[in-house]
C-alpha cells in the first residue's frame, strides 16, 4: 500500500514537469521563428518597391535601417532610411516620414564621430545631419508634434553638429528653442544637454553674459537633478528597509505556525505507529490465506493447459481449409479486374475517333467560309481598279501643274539664297569677332582673379585702387623646408622647381578642398618665398573660424609631406621635410605698387607668425598662445612654455598633435 502511494505521488510530479519541457519548447521554436531575418526583410522590401506599395515598403525598409542601426552599421543604416524616405515622401504619412529624417540624421551623426572617416567626409556628414535635423524640424511642426520628444532630439542634435563643425552662431536658435520647450514640458535630461552646449557656443563666440547665464542655467538643474536623484535612492533604502522589517515578521510568523505544525505530527505520527502495528498483524493472516489459494489455481491451471492444447491443434485445421478458399477467390477478383481494364480502353479509343470526326467537321466549315471570303473580295477588288485609274489621271495632271511651279520656285530660291549667303557670312563674321573679345575678357578676368582676391580684384574694377583695409582678428601660417640650401646642391635646377612646384600646388588643392568641405571661402594664398608659402585665413573676407580653419589646413599638410617623404625614401630619392608656424592678431591688408601690383598683410602678428616657423621643428605645427587661446579644446597640444623668438622676447608655444574627439553626449535610441 505504501509502493503504490509513493509511485502515484511521483506521477503527480513528473507529468506537470514534462508539460512544462514541451511549453518551453513550443515557445522557444516560435520565438526563433519570429527572429528577424535580414535576406527575408530585404527580399520583402524589394518587391514592396517593385510593385510601388510605397507605405509597405517605407516601413520594410524602415525596419532594415533600424536594425543596421542597432548593429552599428551606420553606413548602410543612412542608405536604407534614405530608401525609405523616398517611398513615404509618396504617402501622406507626414510623422512617419518626420521619423525617419530625425533617424536619419543621426545615424549621420553617429557616422561622422565614429572616427573611420577622413576629415572631409567627416565634415560632410555633419553637414547632411544639419540639413537632416533642419528638414525633420519643417516635418514635425507640419505633423502637429511640435515639441515633442524626437522634435526636440532632431533639433538639439542638429545645434550639437553645427556646434562641431564651427558654426556657432548658427548652432544658437535650435538650441534655444530646445530649452524652453524643455522647461516647458519638464524634460530634465533636454534641458541639461540644451544648456550645456549653449554655454559652450556662447564661449567660442566670446560673449561673456549669454555663457554665464546659460552656464547657471545647466549648475542648476544639474543640482535639482543631483538632489532628486539622492532623494529617490533615499526612498528606495526605505522601501527596502520596509520590505525587510515585513519579511523578517513574516518569516517569524511562519516559524511559530510550523512548531506548531510539527507538534501535531508528532502526536499523529504516535497514532499512527499503534494504528500500523495492527494492520501488520492482519496482513500475517492475510497472507496466509494467500498462499492457499495459490495452490488451488496451480492445480487448475494444469488443467486448463491440457485443454489449450487440443483447441489449438482444431484451429490449425481449420486455418488450412480457409486459406484454399481464399486463394481461389482471389484468382476470380485477378480476372474480373483484368476485364474491366479492356472495356475502359475500348472506350477510351471510341472517345478518340469521335474527337478527330468533330475536329475534320471543323475545318470543312472553315474552308467554305474562307472561299465566301476570297469570292467577296475579288469583286472589291475589281471596283478599286476603277478608281485607281482615274485617280492616276487626276494624279499626273496635278504633277505637271506641280512640275511648272517647282522650276519657277527654283529660280527664286536661288536668288534669296544668294542673299542669305551673304548675310550669314556678315553675321558669322561678327560673331567671331564678339566671341574673341568674350574670351579675351575672361582671361584678364582670371589672370585679375589669379593675381588679386575677387572682393579686391571688384574693388580695383570699380574705383581703379584699393584701399587698404585694418582686419581684428587673422591667422597667418608660414612653412619651410628644413636645409632646402643642402638638398638642392644635390639636384638640378629643373628637379628643383618641379619639386617645388608639386609641392606648393598639392598646399594649394589641400586649401581648395577644405573650402569645399566646409562651403565657404576662408582661406588666402598670400606669396611663395623662395622656398617658403605664406597664407592666412580670416582676410579679405572676415571670419571667426580663421584660427581652426588655419590648423585643419596645416596638419593636412603635414600629413601629404610625410606621405610623399616616404614615397621619395622607397625610391632612394632626396626629399624636403617640413615645418610650420602659426600665429593669430590683428593686420593691415591692401595691394602693393601700380605695376606688378600684389595683395599682401603687414603688422606684428606676421612678424611673430614667421618667428613661429623659425621655432618650429620638422613635421610639427607651431602656434603662439593666442592662436591657442581659441582652439584649446579642438586639439592635443604640447606645450612648449615660453620660448625666445627673435626681436619679439620669449613667447608661449604649443605644438599641435592632433585633433580632439568631440566628446559625444549621450545619444536617444531609435
Amino acid at each position: 500500500m505504501l509502493r503504490m502511494n509513493l509511485r502515484a505521488v511521483n506521477n503527480i510530479i513528473v507529468m506537470p514537469r514534462q508539460f512544462l519541457v514541451y511549453l518551453y519548447l513550443l515557445i522557444s521554436t516560435q520565438l526563433f521563428s519570429q527572429e528577424f531575418s535580414m535576406d527575408e526583410a530585404i527580399r520583402n522590401y524589394e518587391s514592396l518597391a517593385a510593385t510601388n506599395q510605397d507605405l509597405p515598403a517605407a516601413k520594410t525598409g524602415l525596419k532594415i535601417a533600424d536594425h543596421y542601426f542597432r548593429e552599428k552599421a551606420y553606413k548602410k543604416a543612412v542608405d536604407f532610411y534614405e530608401k525609405s524616405l523616398r517611398h513615404a515622401s509618396k504617402t501622406a504619412d507626414i510623422p512617419l516620414q518626420a521619423r525617419m529624417v530625425y533617424k536619419k540624421g543621426v545615424a549621420q551623426k553617429l557616422l561622422a564621430e565614429s572616427g573611420r572617416l577622413a576629415m572631409a567626409d567627416e565634415q560632410q556628414y555633419f553637414k547632411e545631419s544639419v540639413s537632416s535635423f533642419k528638414r525633420a524640424d519643417d516635418l514635425f511642426i507640419r505633423a502637429n508634434k511640435r515639441g515633442s520628444r524626437d522634435h526636440l532630439n532632431s533639433m538639439l542634435l542638429g545645434g550639437e553638429a553645427l556646434y562641431i563643425i564651427g558654426n556657432y552662431k548658427e548652432a544658437v536658435n535650435p538650441l534655444r528653442t530646445v530649452l524652453r520647450y524643455a522647461q516647458k514640458n519638464k524634460y530634465e535630461d533636454l534641458i541639461l544637454r540644451s544648456s550645456d552646449l549653449l554655454a559652450k557656443n556662447y564661449k567660442q563666440l566670446d560673449e561673456e553674459l549669454n555663457h554665464a547665464y546659460y552656464a547657471s542655467v545647466y549648475d542648476s538643474y544639474n543640482e535639482l537633478k543631483v538632489s532628486k536623484d539622492s532623494l529617490k535612492r533615499a526612498q528606495h533604502q526605505l522601501k527596502l528597509s520596509k520590505d525587510s522589517l515585513s519579511r523578517s515578521h513574516q518569516k517569524l510568523m511562519t516559524s511559530i505556525d510550523s512548531l506548531a505544525r510539527t507538534q501535531r505530527s508528532l502526536e499523529a505520527t504516535s497514532q499512527s505507529l499503534t494504528k500500523s502495528k495492527d494492520s501488520l498483524r492482519r496482513s500475517r493472516e492475510s497472507l496466509m490465506r494467500y498462499e492457499a489459494s495459490l495452490k488451488k489455481a496451480q492445480d487448475s491451471l494444469a488443467v486448463s493447459k491440457d485443454s489449450l492444447e487440443k483447441s489449438i491443434v482444431e484451429i490449425a485445421l481449420l486455418d488450412s481449409a480457409n486459406l484454399q478458399q481464399r486463394t481461389t477467390l482471389e484468382i476470380r477478383q485477378a480476372e474480373i479486374i483484368q476485364k474491366q481494364r479492356e472495356i475502359i480502353k475500348q472506350q477510351e479509343e471510341i472517345h478518340k475517333k469521335e474527337e478527330e470526326v468533330n475536329i475534320r467537321k471543323a475545318e470543312v466549315t472553315e474552308l467554305n467560309n474562307s472561299l465566301q471570303k476570297i469570292s467577296f473580295d475579288l469583286s472589291e477588288k475589281k471596283e478599286i481598279l476603277n478608281y485607281m485609274i482615274i485617280a492616276i489621271a487626276l494624279v499626273g495632271i496635278l504633277l505637271f501643274s506641280a512640275l511648272l511651279a517647282y522650276q519657277y520656285k527654283r529660280r527664286t530660291n536661288k536668288k534669296l539664297e544668294e542673299n542669305n549667303r551673304q548675310i550669314n557670312d556678315q553675321k558669322s563674321l561678327l560673331e567671331k569677332r564678339q566671341q574673341e573679345l568674350k574670351e579675351e575678357k575672361s582671361r584678364t578676368e582670371a589672370l585679375l582673379l589669379n593675381i588679386l582676391p575677387e572682393p579686391v580684384a571688384d574693388e580695383l574694377r570699380r574705383k581703379k585702387k584699393v584701399i587698404p583695409r585694418y582686419y581684428k582678428m587673422v591667422t597667418i601660417m608660414f612653412t619651410d623646408f628644413k636645409g632646402f640650401t643642402s638638398i638642392a646642391a644635390k639636384m638640378s635646377p629643373g628637379e628643383i622647381v618641379r619639386e617645388l612646384d608639386a609641392c606648393f600646388v598639392a598646399f594649394d588643392q589641400i586649401i581648395e578642398r577644405y573650402e569645399k568641405t566646409v562651403n565657404r571661402k576662408c582661406i588666402e594664398k598670400i606669396k611663395t618665398i623662395g622656398d617658403g608659402y605664406m597664407c592666412a585665413g580670416g582676410v579679405p573676407i572676415e571670419n571667426e573660424s580663421n584660427p581652426l580653419d588655419i590648423v585643419r589646413v596645416a596638419l593636412a599638410m603635414i600629413e601629404y609631406m610625410e606621405k610623399r617623404k616616404k614615397e621619395k625614401m622607397t625610391r632612394n630619392e632626396p626629399y624636403f621635410e617640413i615645418r610650420i608656424g602659426i600665429n593669430t592678431g590683428p593686420v593691415v591688408a591692401g595691394v602693393v605698387g601700380k605695376k606688378k601690383f600684389a595683395y599682401d598683410i603687414w603688422g606684428d602678428a606676421v612678424n611673430l607668425a614667421s618667428r613661429m616657423e623659425s621655432t618650429s621643428e620638422v613635421g610639427r605645427v607651431n602656434i603662439s598662445g593666442e592662436t591657442y587661446r581659441y582652439i584649446r579644446d579642438k586639439f592635443f597640444f604640447t606645450h612648449r612654455g615660453k620660448i625666445n623668438a627673435k626681436n619679439k622676447g620669449e613667447v608661449d608655444m604649443y605644438f599641435v598633435d592632433g585633433r580632439v574627439r568631440y566628446k559625444k553626449m549621450e545619444q536617444p535610441s531609435v
